[in-house]
């Protein structure tokens, strides 16, 4: 009886190894198939939530999407009163016409105007060179007094068209004390 005892006892101690051993081989076959697996979920899982953090929502890129279309109707206005200011080739004339009608106003004497005749092209600064418009030299040689010549200079100012002096010379004349000798580069920008 007691080796009977000692051998149920021995087959428990069997039977309680073989169920240690498949629990032992359970575990480790779980977590050799199953920790890959939870290890990319949890990987996706981090990438889902980083996309929602960079990606915003649609209703900003609506909301940026209305301010470029504000800011492209801005730009467009400030282009269209921009080329208003320039001159066209026809009105060149015209200015020189207005240039003697204020001359006439302010009693300054042109000696002489001479507009150049070939007009030098202001470009963009990208790779294509783009023509944005034309500068046209006009070489003014008048006689004024301060008074005259800084009211001359006040309406250039004053004008609504594109003009920027480039040089200004003024010499006393010898013959009249209160008259001054006057060289004035002026340019006036037009489009075509």
């Amino acid at each position: 009886m007691y080796l009977t005892k000692k051998s149920a006892l021995k087959q428990e101690y069997i039977v309680i190894g073989i169920v240690a051993f498949a629990a032992l081989a359970l575990v480790i076959g779980f977590f050799i198939i199953f920790i890959p697996l939870v290890e990319e979920l949890s990987s996706l899982n981090s990438k889902i939530r980083k996309g929602e953090k960079i990606a915003p929502d649609a209703s900003g890129y609506r909301r940026q999407y209305a301010e470029m279309e504000k800011q492209i109707e801005t730009l467009s206005q400030e282009i269209t009163q921009s080329k208003e200011r320039l001159f066209w080739k026809r009105d060149i004339t015209f200015f020189l016409g207005k240039l003697s009608h204020v001359a006439e106003q302010l009693a300054v004497d042109f000696i002489s105007i001479r507009p150049s005749l070939t007009p030098e092209p202001v470009k963009a600064d990208n790779k294509e060179g783009t023509v944005l418009m034309y500068k046209h030299a006009v070489n003014i040689t008048m006689k004024a007094g301060y008074r005259e010549l800084i009211g001359f200079l006040a309406r250039i100012e004053e004008s609504d068209r594109f003009f920027r002096i480039d040089e200004l010379t003024i010499v006393p004349d010898t013959k009249d004390i209160l008259k001054r000798n006057v060289t004035l580069v002026l340019s006036v920008f037009s489009a075509d």
